[in-house]
């Protein structure tokens, strides 16, 4: 079963939209271009598998907020 990285990138976008107050693309834009999210596409390093919570808390240690 592929991992369906969408379902887990739309409440980080949203997240990130809210506690940084931005539009959606430069959220997609942060997020799709950090490192989290290549970790989430690698599926040998199974973030995937969390809660999209704790997923969120990887990505604001990395955007240092």
């Amino acid at each position: 079963m592929p991992i369906q990285i969408e379902h887990i990138a739309e409440p980080l976008v949203e997240q990130l939209m809210l506690d940084l107050q931005i539009a959606e693309t430069k959220a997609a834009d942060i997020f799709y271009s950090s490192t989290t999210f290549t970790q989430l596409a690698d599926a040998t390093t199974k973030i995937y598998e969390k809660d999209w919570q704790e997923i969120y808390l990887i990505l604001k240690t990395e955007l240092n907020f």
